[in-house]
């Protein structure tokens, strides 16, 4: 799989505005690490289908319906590059009828897509296209890393994505995002945060084995990646684990961590950790699967 700069950003839209709070985030990537944005609207094919459901809707209303949905979506998916070409950055825009979800994953194989950069709506975690299960469906089976921003409050044009905090457990599940991490390292992201949170009911003696663990794995960064040396810290905390990773992601600009491809982000390093932090975290979170890096 190519690198992000090496090719396409996939930035997926559904109509709404909200869905655009991706953008700025896709046009930082490619300013920073180069690359294009490739801008796609999904019209569901099965959307206006209704006839096949026993609902009264003659071919000429499904066909009508469908043109008008196809229109919009050009449309939305136009001004969006547009306003990427106003920004210096190379845009184009992707407009299928299919059915979804899983057409965004046909997308990501036949462009060679290297990341996905999509929104969330704000009080539903994963929505939307964020549709529902549209995102997580591209963390299990797409061929690539995505980064899901969530939508709230007013849109950050100029977003940073510099600050990286990469949770660990002591597992080498945990450390597969340093793959991920690799490519980006000293042009996207300058900055690493490795925290560890030791739970309430950890054993006696896992402050100091974590704190090693921390340790170790900053020597592993730093050697595998030059842009970072001098510029990754530990940090070790206690309490509730996902809490604790919460209000420790607030003060960096994206959370960066590796999921189990078979079972999406309900289950992570932490198993139910991800899912409270997905749900959660107004962070930006960038989730790669094993063997799928950028």
């Amino acid at each position: 799989m190519a690198h992000a700069g090496d090719g396409l950003i996939l930035t997926p839209l559904d109509g709404s505005d909200m869905s655009e709070f991706a953008v700025p985030y896709a046009a930082t990537v490619v300013e920073e690490i180069g690359g294009s944005v490739l801008v796609a609207r999904i019209v569901e094919r099965m959307r206006w289908s209704a006839a096949s459901s026993g609902y009264m809707m003659s071919p000429s209303a499904y066909a009508e319906l469908l043109e008008l949905d196809q229109r919009d979506a050009e449309a939305q998916t136009q001004r969006v590059v547009n306003q990427l070409t106003m920004r210096g950055v190379a845009a184009r825009t992707l407009v299928d009828i299919a059915d979804m979800p899983g057409e965004l994953v046909n997308i990501q194989a036949r462009e060679q897509v290297a990341l996905v950069v999509m929104a969330t709506h704000a009080r539903s975690g994963i929505a939307r296209v964020a549709l529902g299960s549209v995102a997580d469906h591209l963390v299990r089976l797409g061929h690539c890393p995505t980064l899901v921003v969530r939508a709230r409050g007013r849109r950050d044009e100029r977003p940073a994505l510099a600050r990286a905090l990469i949770p660990l457990d002591g597992s080498a599940m945990s450390e597969l995002a340093f793959a991920t991490l690799a490519p980006l390292a000293g042009r996207l992201i300058t900055q690493v945060t490795l925290v560890r949170v030791i739970a309430p009911d950890d054993r006696s003696g896992a402050s100091l084995d974590a704190q090693r663990a921390l340790e170790v794995a900053k020597e592993r960064i730093e050697r595998e990646c030059v842009g970072l040396r001098g510029h990754v810290e530990t940090l070790l905390l206690w309490g509730p684990v996902a809490q604790q990773i919460l209000e420790e992601s607030a003060r960096h600009d994206l959370i960066l961590m590796t999921t189990h491809g078979q079972t999406g982000v309900s289950r992570w390093t932490f198993g139910s950790v991800a899912d409270e932090i997905m749900r959660e975290a107004r962070t930006p979170v960038l989730l790669s699967r094993p063997q799928r890096q950028p």
